[in-house]
């Protein structure tokens, strides 16, 4: 007796072969690349000529931006910020099953310069004839939420001989 065996294909899953390693980098540093070729298979691309179709979800947008671009995720941060990101990556062919990998994308602190601030009073470039004049000035932004800003007084009727007054953390001085 003969017979014939027919093997009908069914749907494989797509697989994880290469899981995506954490990222650490300093506060505004440049675009991340990460090429995802090779980081998915599936069985069913060569015996069924599927396909599959990538995803990002990012868990922190207020961090940074998680795009794919062709088969390249690319990571933007946003200015002054630092913090943790989860990545989610999804594989997913045309029969909608899919597979993720997670990783974990860690943004260094970097201490920011305070942003300039301005001369109150008296106005900037104006001569003061008073004994014991007073100064104020608006306060410089500090961009890392918990730093303090102290401020450097320089004083004296030429440049050679300036007075400095350091560690000032008020915005008026009163000679």
């Amino acid at each position: 007796d003969t017979f014939n065996l027919t093997v009908n294909p069914i749907n494989d899953i797509p697989a994880i072969l290469n899981p995506l390693n954490d990222v650490v980098v300093d506060e505004d540093a440049d675009d991340t690349s990460i090429a995802l070729d090779g980081l998915f298979a599936d069985v069913d691309i060569a015996t069924n000529a599927d396909d599959l179709t990538l995803s990002a979800v990012n868990s922190n947008v207020s961090l940074l931006t998680a795009t794919i671009t062709g088969s390249s995720l690319n990571l933007s941060l946003l200015a002054d910020q630092n913090g943790l990101a989860e990545i989610v990556v999804t594989a997913t062919d045309e029969s909608l099953a899919s597979v993720t990998d997670t990783f974990t994308v860690v943004v260094n602190s970097v201490n920011d310069a305070p942003r300039s601030f301005t001369l109150a009073t008296p106005l900037d470039g104006t001569a003061v004839q008073a004994l014991t004049p007073t100064l104020s000035w608006h306060v410089a932004l500090e961009v890392d939420a918990f730093d303090m800003v102290s401020y450097t007084l320089y004083y004296g009727s030429t440049i050679l001989d300036l007075v400095d007054v350091p560690d000032l953390e008020d915005t008026v001085f009163t000679f």
